[in-house]
């Protein structure tokens, strides 16, 4: 959710003022899209680039004292990362990165600029690329200070300070840490100063009527009583001022979009699983290990009405119509029998989509988008400026934020892109360069061999609910399902019970575990000469063999495979289990499930050296 440096002077209405123009706003916004789509729906022959944005934390460090705490400088390095630019030229493109502003006082963005690609090309700078957007972060700051890639802070949101300087209103916070009773947290004094982000947190909390809260279980090494209360969260807060990793790929033309865009959709729970690294909040160690839950419920901007009318509805179906959450629907024509959460008569505005030759799974998809409200909107942007605007398509379609995102072209340079976002930033540049150039692979390798993901969308919902679970890439199992587009190399496979689709059709898939998918399975799986998927690691291998890739490229990529083997294996540890492992096992932990003020101090400490 980045901003530009550049929207710093721009201000923005507050929900009160949005709701009179809402009605008009809609119609702005269609018309927009179907200027959008007019326009782009047929471009074909771009190249497959690609690039990356890693979400970091800062923090301050009180050696004397053993204390480590947010560092609220956000501001200060970006204009020392201006005034650096100005001295240099804007035209310098030697750094190959852009610095953007995050949500959060202590946060910052960094995405690969220009992108890597085509295709492979670009595989032997991403390491070197990240490394020196940590060291050029690290230049703006303080000698007490680090720049670190954790997706949470452990003490965000103690009543202790937990930020450098200080902010007062951090009194506001709970006194116990896992009571749903506690006081209301009061993130404002936190937010950027870049107006965007306020206002937007502002237009949410107006939109829903009341605080935002989710209650997480707690680490089941915590006494029962405790353990009952779970942990309490509340304030958008916790879920803006959370990192992630994302990495966006540009496809051909707009149908090769759309397959890319589903492939990601059931790769996401996977790959959360896999790069799982937050098992920590306000000071409390939890029962879960990625931050998603937190991220989705925490953008609930549902009110109360709209809330009581889902309450009879199933779990996986209420995450289906958060605004942030899974991206329900698949949109490429091949998707059509593995949807659930088609609605049985399409909306007006799908039906108007449609007409306009959308396909009719895209055309549910952008429906589904435009049934949200906008949240932001810039004060001298209430109508339209002109036949080229595209502002309140494009604020809108931003102002959700589903684990996958389909993007529109803009200009002559940028076709249409897919934004895969479930990720967790991993805490060393070589865990990221390993997962961004893993999904590149794997991309790839897919499109090579023809081979399609798709499985019942509800799979891939409860696939994400069981992701975020304690221990989920070594203990849990996944929906999975693995084929050619003719349908050949199936996994063996067992029936979901799942009926789907328009015709009922029943179509299949399996529970595996990670290390089968990334691995592939026991060669004494099977049964005679069944063909079976062999694997994500085995198939991109396969494919590099088939393909001109140089020694040096083979030798880096070989390097991360035998990660994220090792990680899909147990044999490496996820970020997750690592951090409470070093947080169970400090000189200050009392089997309370309490991250000290010196055990937060050690493990960052660690974090910091080991990124070096």
């Amino acid at each position: 959710m980045g901003a530009s440096i550049e929207d710093e002077d721009k201000s923005f209405h507050s929900w009160e003022e949005i709701q009179p123009c809402l009605s008009s706003l809609r119609k702005q916004t269609f018309k927009q899209l179907l200027a959008l789509w007019s326009k782009y729906k047929d471009v074909d022959g771009f190249e497959p680039l690609w690039g990356d944005e890693v979400e970091y934390i800062l923090v301050h460090f009180d050696d004397t004292n053993k204390r480590a705490r947010l560092a609220l400088c956000q501001q200060e390095i970006l204009g020392k990362w201006a005034e650096k630019q100005n001295s240099t030229g804007t035209s310098d493109a030697r750094n190959e990165f852009q610095l953007q502003p995050e949500c959060l006082l202590y946060m910052v963005e960094m995405a690969a600029d220009p992108p890597f690609g085509p295709g492979l090309r670009g595989i032997l700078r991403v390491e070197d690329n990240l490394a020196r957007r940590r060291k050029a972060i690290q230049s703006l700051l303080g000698d007490d200070e680090a720049v670190l890639t954790i997706p949470v802070f452990p003490r965000l949101g103690t009543v202790e300070p937990f930020t450098q300087p200080p902010v007062e209103s951090s009194a506001a916070f709970a006194s116990s840490s896992t009571s749903p009773d506690s006081l209301s947290v009061d993130f404002d004094p936190f937010f950027s100063k870049y107006k965007r982000f306020k206002c937007f947190a502002q237009n949410m909390r107006r939109r829903r009527g009341r605080e935002f809260g989710i209650n997480l279980p707690l680490c089941r090494s915590i006494p029962d009583e405790t353990a009952q209360k779970g942990l309490f969260l509340e304030g958008l807060g916790f879920a803006m001022g959370v990192c992630g990793l994302q990495v966006t790929m540009q496809a051909r033309n707009l149908p090769d979009a759309c397959l890319l865009h589903d492939q990601l959709a059931v790769l996401g729970p996977l790959m959360l699983a896999m790069t799982a690294a937050t098992p920590a909040y306000k000071g409390v160690l939890a029962d879960t290990d990625a931050r998603w839950d937190i991220f989705r419920f925490l953008n609930d901007d549902r009110t109360a009405e709209e809330q009581n009318a889902d309450e009879l509805l199933e779990q996986h179906t209420i995450d289906a119509k958060l605004r942030s959450g899974v991206s329900p629907i698949y949109i490429s024509n091949e998707g059509t029998p593995y949807q659930s959460y088609l609605p049985s008569r399409p909306s007006q505005t799908a039906e108007e989509l449609h007409r306009h030759d959308v396909n009719p799974n895209l055309a549910a998809h952008l429906s589904h988008f435009c049934q949200w409200d906008p949240l932001l909107l810039e004060t001298d942007h209430i109508n339209t400026h002109g036949p080229d605007d595209t502002y309140h398509f494009s604020t809108l379609y931003r102002s959700s934020w589903p684990h996958v995102r389909l993007k529109f072209p803009e200009g002559e340079k940028l076709g249409w892109r897919v934004e895969f976002r479930p990720m967790e930033v991993q805490l060393t540049d070589f865990e990221n360069a390993a997962f961004i150039v893993f999904v590149v692979l794997l991309r790839h390798a897919l499109g090579h061999y023809g081979v399609r993901l798709y499985i019942p969308m509800q799979c891939v919902v409860e696939n994400m609910q069981t992701a975020v679970k304690r221990d989920a890439a070594i203990s849990e199992a996944f929906w999975f399902e693995a084929r050619r587009g003719d349908g050949t190399i199936p996994m063996m496979r067992r029936d979901s019970g799942i009926d789907v689709g328009q015709e009922k059709t029943k179509v299949t898939a399996q529970r595996s575990s990670l290390q089968d998918i990334f691995c592939g399975p026991p060669t004494t799986a099977g049964h005679g000469t069944t063909p079976r998927f062999p694997g994500f690691i085995p198939l991109i291998k396969n494919y590099l063999a088939e393909i001109a890739v140089s020694h040096a490229e083979l030798g880096v990529i070989s390097r991360y495979l035998d990660f994220i083997e090792s990680r899909a294996s147990g044999t490496i540890l996820t970020n997750a289990r690592w951090i409470r492992r070093e947080i169970q096992l400090h000189s200050s932990y009392r089997g309370d499930g309490l991250v000290s003020q010196e055990a937060c101090y050690d493990v960052c400490s660690k974090i910091r050296d080991m990124a070096g």
